[in-house]
C-alpha cells in the first residue's frame, strides 16, 4: 500500500514537474512565433514602405525628365531663332560686300537683305513670346533686352533708309556689337541654366 501511495505521489510530482517543464516551453515555442511572426509583419511594411518611396521617386523623376526635355528643346528653339536673326543682321552689311553700282540696285540689294533680317527677328520674338510661361525668368530677361536691341537695329535701319539712300552705317555697327554681347549672355545663362540642372538631377 505504501509503495502504491509513494508512486501515486512520485507520479503526481512528475507531472506537475512535466506540467512545468511544458508550460516553459509552449511559453518560448508561443513566444519565438510571435516573435517570427512580428518580424515578419514589420518586414512586410517595411517592404512595402520602400515600394510606396521607390514608385514616388520613379514618377517624380520620369516627371522631371519629361519637364527638363520640354524645356531643353524650347531653350534650343529660342537659341537657333537667335542664330538666325544675328546671321541676317550681319548679312545686312558684311565684310568685303559686292553690291551694285546703279543706286536703285543697290538700295534694293539692302531692302531685300533688310526683309530677311526682320522675318528672322519676327520669329524670334514668336518663339520668346509663344514660349514665355516655359522660360526660366533670368533667360526671358535677357531675351526681352535682345527684342529692344532688335528693334533698336530696324528702327536705325528704317530711319536711315528714309532719309537718304545710304543707311547709317556707323550707328547700325554700333547696335550690331551690342546684339552680340547680348547673345553672348544669353548663351551663357542658358548654359549655367541648363547644367545647374543636370548637376541638381545627379
Amino acid at each position: 500500500m505504501d509503495i502504491i501511495q509513494w508512486i501515486g505521489s512520485a507520479a503526481g510530482i512528475i507531472a506537475c514537474i512535466l506540467f512545468v517543464i511544458f508550460k516553459k516551453g509552449a511559453q518560448k515555442y508561443v513566444d519565438e512565433k510571435a516573435k517570427n511572426l512580428a518580424t515578419l509583419e514589420d518586414t512586410a511594411k517595411i517592404t512595402q514602405e520602400v515600394e510606396v518611396v521607390k514608385a514616388l521617386h520613379l514618377r517624380q523623376s520620369h516627371a522631371w525628365k519629361w519637364v527638363f526635355e520640354k524645356e531643353y528643346q524650347i531653350l534650343q528653339g529660342v537659341w537657333n531663332s537667335t542664330w538666325d536673326f544675328q546671321a541676317t543682321a550681319r548679312s545686312l552689311r558684311p565684310m568685303l560686300d559686292r553690291l551694285p553700282e546703279d543706286e536703285q540696285e543697290k538700295r534694293k540689294v539692302f531692302e531685300e537683305r533688310y526683309k530677311y533680317h526682320v522675318d528672322a527677328a519676327n520669329a524670334f520674338k514668336d518663339v520668346v513670346l509663344k514660349n514665355k510661361p516655359f522660360i526660366p525668368p533670368i533667360i526671358y530677361e535677357v531675351c526681352e533686352e535682345l527684342r529692344s536691341l532688335v528693334g533698336d537695329l530696324q528702327i536705325d535701319f528704317e530711319i536711315s533708309f528714309c532719309e537718304s539712300a545710304h543707311p547709317d552705317w556707323k550707328k547700325i555697327h554700333e547696335c550690331s556689337n551690342k546684339l552680340n554681347a547680348k547673345l553672348d549672355e544669353l548663351n551663357l545663362v542658358i548654359r549655367e541654366h541648363v547644367h545647374t540642372k543636370i548637376d541638381n538631377a545627379q
